[in-house]
Order: C-alpha cells, then structure tokens, then sequence
C-alpha cells in the first residue's frame, strides 16, 4: 500500500487533499486497520451506505497484504 501510495503521488495520479487522505488511510493500515473508506459528503447517504458495508459511494483502501497474513507470516 504505502509504495502504491508513493508511486500515485509522484506520477502526480492524485493531488492537494487527496494527498492527505491517502497518507492518513497508509498510517491507518500500518497501526493494524482491515480497510479505510474514503467517503465524500456530496451524497445524502452515502456516509451511512459506506460505514454499513454497503457498496456505496467512495474509495474502499486495503492493506497490500491482508491483516491475517500478517499475523500469519
């Protein structure tokens, strides 16, 4: 994830607050998170459909390896 990351930021893929989020989302997903969602506040919903699991609007980010892997290895 975190050279991902790395790898959008320098082909300029995202920018300015995107930047933030995805470096926030990377800490997140070090200290142990299973996923982060990055959810905008454009639709009514949307933050409701996301925390619910639902398919909802959104960026779903996930460790490169799954947290049980980590554990596993």
């Amino acid at each position: 994830m975190a050279e991902e990351v790395e790898d959008l930021i320098r082909r300029h893929t995202v920018s300015g607050g995107m930047i933030l989020k995805l470096e926030a989302c990377k800490r997140a997903l070090a200290a142990g998170v299973s996923q982060v969602r990055i959810v905008g506040g454009a639709k009514t919903d949307g933050l409701l459909s996301a925390a619910n699991g639902g398919k909802g609007p959104g960026t779903r980010v996930l460790p490169a390896y799954p947290v049980s892997a980590k554990i596993a290895s």
